[in-house]
């Protein structure tokens, strides 16, 4: 973006300054109501200040204009379970995970919200599926790890939590994946 808001926005961000990046952000969304780009960056923003409600609201600003693109599911998912809003966040990590298979946020976003709504077996149905669709993702082993030992399956957990451990050892430490707009799955 050329605009001077969005470079001002970005030195803010550069800077640490989110309080002044939000506000360029809020400024950039309603100067380009149609701006993808503009209403994700402000959910972003938003949701690292914490002001979810207004995550909320302009990650589904970004879902109206382009419904299928996964990184706005992902901050809706977790600007809702952020504000405790388990059942959406529930419907957004679900969708996200129809939208891309075998990115493990989705389930390990979905398994995180049915346990909060006290669906067990599908929680750990959800963490079971992260693991097959994300084998080498820790995040997805150790959401497995923590399912089934609520469940009691304390053998099967341990093995889990070895897993994880080994792939978060062997795991180059590199800036977070633009894949998953850098949300680790161990976000509790």
């Amino acid at each position: 973006h050329n605009d001077p808001l969005a470079k001002q926005m970005f030195a803010a961000v550069k800077a640490r300054n989110l309080g002044s990046a939000l506000e360029a952000s809020r400024r950039l969304a309603g100067k380009y109501p149609k701006s993808l780009g503009a209403q994700v960056v402000h959910g972003l923003i938003a949701l690292a200040v914490r002001r979810f409600p207004e995550a909320t609201a302009a990650y589904r600003k970004a879902l109206s204009i382009r419904p299928d693109f996964p990184a706005a599911h992902v901050g809706l998912a977790l600007a809702e379970a952020s504000q405790g809003h388990f059942r959406e966040a529930l419907s957004d990590f679900q969708q996200l995970a129809r939208l891309a298979p075998k990115a493990d946020i989705g389930w390990i976003g979905s398994s995180a919200c049915a346990e909060k709504l006290g669906q067990r077996q599908q929680s750990l149905a959800f963490a079971r599926r992260a693991t097959v669709v994300a084998p080498s993702s820790p995040g997805a082993w150790y959401q497995l790890a923590r399912e089934e030992g609520l469940f009691g399956d304390k053998q099967t957990a341990a093995k889990a939590l070895a897993r994880a451990n080994q792939l978060q050892l062997a795991k180059p430490r590199t800036q977070p994946s633009r894949s998953t707009g850098g949300a680790s799955g161990r976000s509790r």
